[in-house]
This record gives C-alpha cells, sequence and structure tokens, in this order.
C-alpha cells in the first residue's frame, strides 16, 4: 500500500515460501507493508520480507516509509532493508512522528547511505510531545551505513530527537543512537546476555493509554520471550499519544 489514512491492525504478512520472501521496491516513502501512514499501525509480524530502497532516496523502513502516528507491537524477523544509497533507513520504520512501543527486530539486517537505525531512521516530535521510544529491541540485526564520512548509525534509531525508554539491543553496530537530539534513560543499555534479563523492566516501563471522551484503557505486556503477551480488544486507534 502506498499510503495508508486509517489504523492498520494486525499488520502481518507472511510469505507463502521461506525460499521467495516478500520484496518491494522503490525511492522514496518505501516500507514493506505502506509508505505513507498517516495512522497508527499496530500488532503484527512481518517475517522473511525484502525492502529495497533505489537510487538516491529517503524513508525506507521494513514495515513503513513515515509514520505520522504510533507504532505498536511490530515484530521483525528475518527481514532485509536494503537502501545502500538512501538517507532515513530502518529496520521498522524510516522515519517516525508518533510514540515507538515494544517494537522488535530481530535475525536481519539493514543498510542505508546515513541516517540509519535497527529499529527507526528518524524520530521526529509529533503532536503532544509523541515520537517517544518505549521497551524497544534489536537483536542479531546487522545494520551499515555507506556514507564513509561520519555517518548517523544506531543500533535502535539513528536520529532521535525525543526520548528513548527501556530498550535494549544484542547487536553491537555502535550506540543505541547514533544522533540524539532528545534523551536516553539510563535503563537503555547493550546487552550481551538473553535478552529475558529485561522482561521486567520493559513490562514496567511500557504506558497506559487513556481516551477520556469514552473512558477506554489499553493495556500491554510482553512475555518472557520478548513478544506481545496481551492487548485490549478493539483498539482505538486515533488515540496513541
Amino acid at each position: 500500500m502506498g499510503y495508508n489514512k486509517n489504523c492498520f491492525d494486525g499488520i502481518g504478512l507472511h510469505p507463502v515460501s521461506q525460499n521467495a520472501p516478500f520484496e518491494v521496491s522503490g525511492k522514496d516513502y518505501v516500507g514493506g507493508i505502506v509508505g505513507y501512514s498517516e495512522d497508527s499501525l499496530i500488532y503484527g509480524p512481518a517475517v522473511k520480507m525484502y525492502v529495497k530502497g533505489v537510487w538516491n532516496g529517503s524513508y525506507i523502513g521494513g514495515v513503513v516509509g513515515y509514520c505520522e502516528k504510533a507504532l505498536l507491537a511490530i515484530t521483525m524477523e528475518n527481514t532485509t532493508v536494503e537502501a545502500p544509497n538512501s538517507q532515513y533507513v530502518g529496520g521498522i520504520a524510516g522515519k517516525t512522528m508518533g510514540d515507538v512501543i515494544a517494537c522488535f527486530s530481530r535475525k536481519g539486517s539493514v543498510t542505508g547511505n546515513n541516517y540509519v537505525g535497527g529499529l527507526v531512521a528518524e524520530s521526529g516530535v509529533g503532536d503532544l510531545g509523541t515520537g517517544r521510544i518505549y521497551a524497544c529491541y534489536t537483536d542479531s540485526v546487522s545494520i551499515a551505513a555507506i556514507e564513509e564520512d561520519n555517518p548517523i548509525i544506531g543500533n535502535i534509531v539513528g536520529y532521535n530527537q525525543n526520548s528513548i525508554w527501556t530498550s535494549y539491543y544484542t547487536t553491537d553496530y555502535g550506540p543505541a543512537c547514533g544522533l540524539n537530539a532528545g534523551s536516553i534513560d539510563h535503563k537503555t543499555v547493550y546487552l550481551s546476555t538473553d535478552f529475558v534479563e529485561m522482561t521486567e523492566e520493559l513490562n514496567a516501563a511500557i504506558p497506559h493509554w487513556d481516551r477520556i471522551s469514552i473512558g477506554y484503557v489499553q493495556r500491554y505486556s510482553i512475555d518472557d520471550k520478548g513478544l506481545p503477551a496481551y492487548m485490549s480488544p478493539n483498539v482505538i486507534c486515533e488515540t496513541f499519544y
């Protein structure tokens, strides 16, 4: 899909054959699921995908090129995002303006020219202060920036303009964040051991969301494998702040 105006709930794509991954390519605003999204993308796996950026493009992501609202509980596995001539290249998103919460990338690779992130290439500052990264991780992901002169590359996010809370990475291709114009809390760390150790702290860090007009509360947690354990039904997408 090129453009999404409404929320995606359950975005997973599973290829028919493990030897023939789902493939998408383009120059700007390229994503495995959607190129440009005005709303939230939530809860789903994207497995063995190949997203390719061609020419000198920008905003390339395994799931979405550019997302104005939240990314929640998205798991990437064995996914390749390859855009060696492009900027703002991320394992899940090229750029996000909303919060990124409990999103994971494992056993894949992300390659761009500059502003490259294992999860997100650039996190902006959206309405009401959104743009934060909570309880996310990258595990065994190969991350590379081709730019020879001081490339901006981060295991979690390339360019952070808001905050990163209680997130971690088992890959070691630089710091959690390549260029930081926001904040990173002390619980965001590199782990050389199994991520299960962080489960309790991750669960403690994940916030709740309220939609005051109808008194709706969503609760979410992570199981001992780092996967989504619970999310309330009837999700109301436009209220992730």
